[in-house]
């Protein structure tokens, strides 16, 4: 029988990833929705960690999803599509950009926003040279009043071209922001999107959060780097396994080679990757 004893931060994450909201994990482990959060905040002693867990599972029950089978002993649930209706076929969801269409779209307001800084230099200089102009020919016009009316005439039209371009740069540098402003946007996206989440449960397993993606945790070298930690005045802080545990995420973190973030379930363990992964 599954009591809420038997839920684990490992189950916990299965669930949420098999798409599991509060009813669904009350029914499964016998519980209300306050002893369900109390459970949470045991199994995630970090706190802005348990505040993460239940939100997804808050959003999990927000969610359309297909009826979830609750049998004795299993931690997984059917697979979606086989039980997708002839309605939910025809569900439109949003549609959420690949890296491959933002790195595109980034392209293509990159170029944009370079023109626009272009066109901008191109018109504040001309607008420039406009002024210079007017000065000069304000100056002539002071020494020769003979030539007063045709000078006159000139620096008039000076003066309309002027206020064309101020015009013209102003709409240009309304555009150039919002351009701007949509590439910075595209380009967080594109930074969200290349990081990876890594879970350290409890029992020092290492595992990606989403176990749908395949990621290769090298911990390569990290045997010495055990070693190297285990000699430091702080190792005396902390357990062997916990400084072993971390030595082997700082080499995964080092051979990943792309952003990381790291969810911990044992504050122990987060305290001693805090300490040693700074000069590691």
């Amino acid at each position: 029988m599954n009591t809420l004893r038997n839920l684990t931060g490992k189950r916990m994450h299965i669930g949420i990833k098999n798409g599991m909201g509060v009813q669904d994990f009350c029914q499964k482990y016998e519980c209300n929705p306050e002893e369900l959060k109390e459970r949470i905040g045991r199994l995630f002693t970090v706190k802005d960690n348990a505040r993460r867990v239940w939100n997804e599972i808050l959003a999990n029950e927000k969610k359309p999803k297909a009826k979830v089978v609750m049998e004795e002993g299993v931690d997984t649930v059917p697979d979606v599509a086989d039980e997708v209706t002839e309605d939910e076929e025809t569900d439109v969801t949003p549609h959420t950009p690949t890296m491959d269409e933002l790195k595109a779209s980034e392209s293509l307001y990159s170029d944009a926003v370079i023109e626009l800084e272009k066109a901008y230099k191109a018109c504040f200089q001309e607008r420039e040279k406009g002024r210079d102009e007017y000065r000069r020919l304000r100056d002539e016009i002071s020494e020769l009043k003979r030539a007063y009316e045709s000078k006159g005439h000139r620096v008039e039209k000076i003066i309309q071209r002027d206020h064309k371009l101020v015009d013209q740069m102003n709409e240009i540098y309304t555009v150039y922001r919002g351009k701007r402003a949509a590439l910075e946007a595209i380009r967080g996206q594109i930074e969200e999107l290349s990081k990876i989440v890594i879970c350290v449960y409890s029992s020092r397993e290492i595992a990606p959060f989403d176990e749908a993606v395949e990621i290769n945790l090298d911990d390569t070298g990290h045997d010495e780097l055990f070693s190297h930690l285990r000699e430091r005045e702080e190792a005396e802080d902390f357990r062997p396994k916990d400084v072993r545990t971390v030595a082997r995420l700082i080499r995964i973190v080092a051979n990943l080679g792309s952003p990381v973030e790291i969810i911990f379930e044992d504050e122990e363990v987060k305290k001693a990757y805090e300490v040693f992964a700074k000069s590691a």
